[in-house]
C-alpha cells in the first residue's frame, strides 16, 4: 500500500504538470483566438473574455469614416478607434488593467508550482511553504482590490464628457444606458483572507515540526 507522503508527492507532480499544460492550452486559445478575421482576446483579472469584434455597428447601423462619410469594415473601424485615443491618457485605462492581470497570474502561477514542488520533494510543513501559501492568499486580495478599481475606472469614463457626446455622435448611445456601479468581487476577498488564515497555521505547523525535530 502506497504511502501518503508518496501519495503527496505523485498528486503534487501531476498538479504541476497539469499546470504547464493548462497554460500552454490557454495561450494556444488566445492565440487562435486571436488568428480569426475579428476574434479578440480580452485579460481581465478574473478570467480571459474570448469574442469577436462586431462587423456593423450597434443595432447593425456601419460605421462610416466622419471624413469621408464612406462605410468602414471591421478593420478600418477598430484602426480609427486607436488612432483617435492613441493620444488620449484615458487609453491607459484599459491597459494597466491588462498589465496588472498579467503580473498577477504569472506571480500566481510561480507561487503555485513553487508550492508544489516543494511538496513533491517530501516538504510538508515549513516556513517557505506558509509564505507561499500567504502569498497566494494576498495575491487573492490585490485580485479583489483591482476588480473593484478597475470598476470605477471604468464608471468614471463612461460618465466623462467626450465619450457620452462620441457616443451620440455615432448614434449608438439610444440603445444602452450607462450605469454607475461598483463591482465588489466578495469571493476573492473572502477566499484570500481564508488562504491568508490557512497560511498562518501551516506556520505555526512548520514552527512545531521544526520543534520536533530538534527533540528528535
Amino acid at each position: 500500500m502506497e504511502s501518503l507522503d508518496h501519495r503527496i508527492r505523485l498528486f503534487s507532480r501531476r498538479v504541476r504538470v497539469g499546470l504547464l499544460v493548462a497554460v500552454a492550452a490557454i495561450s494556444v486559445i488566445a492565440i487562435t483566438a486571436l488568428a480569426f478575421d475579428r476574434g479578440s482576446v480580452w485579460l481581465r483579472i478574473d478570467g480571459l473574455d474570448l469574442g469577436m469584434i462586431s462587423e456593423g455597428g450597434v443595432e447593425g447601423a456601419p460605421a462610416v469614416d466622419p471624413s469621408t462619410g464612406e462605410e468602414l469594415d471591421a478593420t478600418a473601424q477598430f484602426a480609427i478607434s486607436l488612432e483617435d485615443l492613441e493620444e488620449e491618457p484615458i487609453i491607459w485605462l484599459g491597459v494597466v488593467p491588462i498589465l496588472i492581470a498579467a503580473v498577477f497570474y504569472a506571480l500566481f502561477i510561480l507561487q503555485t508550482e513553487r508550492l508544489f514542488a516543494a511538496y513533491q520533494r517530501g516538504e510538508l510543513f515549513s516556513s517557505a511553504n506558509a509564505r507561499r501559501i500567504r502569498n497566494i492568499g494576498l495575491l487573492f486580495c490585490a485580485a479583489g482590490l483591482v476588480a473593484m478599481l478597475d470598476s470605477l475606472g471604468q464608471s468614471f469614463f463612461l460618465e466623462t464628457e467626450e465619450f457620452v457626446l462620441t457616443q451620440q455622435e455615432d448614434g449608438a448611445a439610444a440603445a444602452w444606458s450607462l450605469v454607475r456601479s461598483i463591482h465588489l468581487p466578495i469571493p476573492f476577498f473572502l477566499g484570500g483572507v481564508v488562504i491568508v488564515l490557512i497560511a498562518r497555521v501551516m506556520e505555526k505547523g512548520a514552527s512545531i515540526q521544526k520543534e520536533m525535530d530538534r527533540l528528535v
